[in-house]
């Protein structure tokens, strides 16, 4: 009966330990869970953050406890805030409570980490537009050019790469239409986002003509007429791009203004784009003027005034040159208007005539054709050089006009088309013509030259480069 009493006691103080080792336990635990439990909080488990920005993927824990830092290790790598995108960032924790760090210290090696895993998206967006700088507007470029959309941009910056290109999406332009243009250019990024900024283009056209020198006519005076001339007063230049330019004798200078005397004048002025324009002016100076009678230039003719007819035309065989003569004060043939650079020939008359009819176009010699000829006498006109088909003002023979001012007609006088056509249409039916010889004299107003022709100019060669015809090339 002892014996049992004993057991009995023996198996409830068992019990009430076993109850006191479990209670302890428990106790330990809720210790354990309250005070050693590692946390981790995630601020969000999905971030959104602007291209090129600063940002810390750690900063993505809000809280996290009773885990060291060196427990925590984020992988990043795909991470590129350079690049619009999805990434997945992974943060591995080692949830290895402080208290069994230190049973593990204690050695007891089988308590093993409690390794986690999460895993956070960030969304990598680009919002923000390319900031793009221009050139000032108006930009000058030239007709013909090709035009690089980036000699537009002086700067461009974005976090992203970009892409400069035209509204239409190309990179060149070819600059054909003179005048402004205005086009578009764009700056986009690889989010999408775009600038476009306005430009004016000034599209100027290829300089390739010559300032125009004004005022430097020719001038007969009389002996002692003047006692000083100013050779540039009223001579002025003016560019079709420039404006008004400057003006200055390039040779020459003033006659004897006390004896009879010329003097021969070039003026020249030039552009900004190097286009030279030259204007050779003639200042003669007479003890008469083509006074009546007089012998001067080795000839002898009437100049009393004819009724109706304005102009006498004087050729003169050796020099050949022609000068007209219109009516002075008197109502004579006395002053001197207008000189021409001709060619005659050996069969060229001389003598008084008075012209009769004209020819638009007119059949000459061996199959050949001119321009606006004038009747002097029998078979000999006044007439164009001569062209290979008839009413072609493109088919002249380009050798026989690089002739003018030497001998070379069968017996007509030989003028350019500018020249010709000029008597063609000032010189009414019946006008005087005088044909001389004078190897002294040009006459008062000199003798003009004419543009040579380059044989191997194809396109232009058979074109009288005077001739006011719409097609000639020589106009272009």
């Amino acid at each position: 009966m002892r014996i049992k009493r004993f057991f009995l006691k023996l198996i409830t103080v068992l019990l009430a330990v076993v109850f006191a080792a479990v209670a302890f336990v428990l106790c330990i635990y809720v210790l354990w869970y309250v005070f050693d439990r590692p946390v981790v909080v995630f601020e969000e488990t999905e971030i959104s953050v602007e291209v090129g920005s600063q940002f810390d993927p750690e900063s993505l824990l809000s809280v996290h406890r009773n885990i060291p830092d060196d427990h925590i290790s984020v992988d990043a790598e795909e991470l590129d805030l350079s690049r619009p995108g999805d990434y997945e960032v992974v943060f591995s924790i080692d949830a290895f409570p402080i208290g069994k760090q230190l049973l593990a210290k204690a050695g007891m090696a089988f308590i093993s980490p409690d390794v986690q895993q999460q895993s956070v998206i960030v969304h990598v967006t680009d919002s923000e537009a390319p900031v793009l700088k221009t050139v000032k507007s108006p930009y000058k470029v030239k007709k013909g050019d090709t035009l690089k959309v980036d000699d537009l941009v002086k700067s461009v910056s974005d976090s992203t790469e970009v892409t400069v290109t035209f509204k239409d999406g190309s990179t060149k332009m070819k600059c054909d239409v003179e005048g402004e243009q205005t086009v578009t250019v764009c700056a986009a990024d690889e989010g999408g986002n775009v600038t476009s900024v306005d430009v004016t283009l000034s599209i100027e056209g290829v300089d390739v003509t010559p300032p125009v020198i004004s005022g430097a006519d020719d001038l007969i005076l009389a002996v002692n007429e003047r006692s000083s001339i100013d050779l540039m007063e009223g001579i002025t230049a003016r560019d079709n791009k420039d404006g008004d330019v400057e003006v200055w004798i390039e040779s020459g200078g003033p006659p004897d203004l006390d004896h009879a005397d010329s003097g021969v004048i070039v003026y020249r002025a030039d552009d900004k784009a190097g286009n030279e324009s030259r204007v050779t002016r003639t200042i003669a100076v007479y003890d008469k003027v083509a006074g009546e009678g007089e012998n001067r230039f080795g000839l002898l003719w009437d100049i009393t005034g004819i009724e109706n007819q304005p102009y006498l035309v004087a050729v003169n065989r050796i020099r050949n040159v022609v000068t007209v003569y219109g009516k002075g004060a008197s109502g004579n043939y006395d002053t001197p208007v207008r000189s021409f650079i001709c060619s005659v020939g050996s069969a060229t008359p001389d003598g008084y005539f008075k012209t009769q009819e004209r020819y638009r176009w007119h059949a000459l010699w061996e199959d050949s054709f001119g321009q606006y000829a004038t009747r002097i006498t029998g078979h000999i006109l006044f007439h164009s050089v001569p062209y290979e088909v008839n009413e072609d003002p493109s088919s002249l023979e380009y050798e026989e006009y690089n002739k003018l001012g030497t001998s070379a007609s069968l017996g007509c006088v030989r003028m350019t088309v500018e020249d010709c056509k000029w008597i063609y249409e000032n010189c009414p039916e019946g006008f005087v013509c005088v044909i001389f010889d004078d190897d002294l004299s040009n006459g008062p107003l000199g003798k003009p030259k004419a543009q040579e022709i380059d044989d191997s100019d194809v396109e232009k060669r058979g074109w009288d480069p005077t001739d006011p015809d719409p097609n000639n090339p020589w106009l272009k």
